[in-house]
């Protein structure tokens, strides 16, 4: 995995409009494919993450007789287990399946700690070039919020899909 062909996906939870947000997603993500990108790395979390994830595994079964050439690679803080205890079935359904049809899952650390979600993410700005984040910057306080200050000041590409879909 080169960085120059790599991007990183980083966003909340929550989402105004799913709709407006997988179709950013997808258009982003196609874009950047155009643009020489090969690799996607997707932290598993609820929300963005995971439907960025089914995205990318979606536009790698589009190109895949043509291109063979879209990576997709999960990266969790801690175990499965761990990082999904407090998740409902169909959410962990989803990851699980995401996981078993990716290239490659890594798991930071067996065991929660208090920084692991740190590590996650610093894994995921230190080896990407670009960034598609779905960040509302009135939450600063947020994993997503850290991800994407980790991404500016090591001077990635940001693509913040939140104010085009308002």
């Amino acid at each position: 995995m080169k960085k120059e062909f790599t991007a990183c996906f980083t966003g909340h939870r929550e989402i105004e409009d799913l709709f407006k947000a997988r179709e950013g997603i997808r258009k982003a993500s196609a874009d950047l494919v155009k643009r020489g990108v090969t690799h996607f790395l997707v932290g598993g979390a609820t929300g963005f993450d995971i439907n960025a994830g089914e995205l990318i595994f979606m536009l790698r079964e589009d190109t895949w007789r043509i291109l063979n050439m879209i990576r997709l690679t999960v990266v969790l803080p801690c175990s499965f287990k761990v990082f999904t205890q407090k998740w409902s079935e169909e959410e962990r359904k989803r990851l699980r399946s995401l996981m078993r049809f990716t290239n490659k899952n890594i798991i930071m650390q067996k065991a929660y700690s208090p920084d692991c979600y740190k590590m996650r993410n610093q894994y995921l700005v230190d080896n990407s070039r670009y960034c598609i984040c779905y960040y509302d910057e009135s939450r600063f306080r947020s994993g997503t919020g850290q991800t994407v200050r980790m991404a500016e000041k090591q001077g990635l590409e940001i693509i913040n899909l939140f104010g085009n879909l308002r």
